[in-house]
């Protein structure tokens, strides 16, 4: 399953003062990139939701690209600043008679070799306990590397106003 939560987390916060200047237009063209990173668990900021599950047995090359709606909840007051995606990978032989497991690359997982999947916002939005975000994610391959997806979040905290930003992966 893919799955996209919200945090505070904000590795471009580095450019705001670097040695007391100022180089956020360095993290613009950054912005536009999605980072494969790890994100801390502290800086989580909503619950997640499950934007598609693939069963690897049935999967067609047409299911990887999509659009899926999100909801997310704050449990934790504070500005969002970034869209962490993360998979999860259920193992079930229990049918056959033997066991079944979970592979979890979630922030609050052991880290592993695959980390997650940070999306930077422009703007960040200041978030409530309580309040929701929701929005639509658009995955599609990109036409020039099939393993690339191009990458469109639409997202509304409240009744604030609708953003949309594009970010590609490579």
């Amino acid at each position: 399953s893919l799955l996209l939560g919200g945090g505070s987390h904000n590795r471009l916060a580095f450019f705001d003062d670097v040695y007391g200047f100022s180089f956020t237009p360095i993290a613009e063209p950054i912005r536009a990139e999605a980072a494969v990173e790890i994100v801390p668990d502290d800086t989580v900021l909503t619950d997640e939701a499950t934007l598609r599950t693939f069963a690897m047995l049935t999967v067609t090359d047409a299911d990887l690209d999509f659009t899926a709606p999100f909801a997310l909840t704050a449990h934790t007051a504070g500005e969002l600043r970034s869209l962490v995606l993360h998979f999860d990978t259920d193992f079930d032989l229990t049918a056959q008679g033997g066991t079944s497991s979970r592979f979890r690359t979630s922030p609050g997982s052991p880290p592993t070799h695959w980390k997650q999947t940070v999306l930077y916002l422009r703007r960040p939005l200041p978030l409530a306990a309580g309040a929701r975000v929701e929005g639509t994610l658009s995955l599609s391959r990109n036409g020039n590397y099939e393993r690339g997806y191009d990458i469109a979040a639409t997202l509304r905290a409240g009744d604030g106003p609708v953003d949309t930003q594009i970010f590609s992966m490579s």
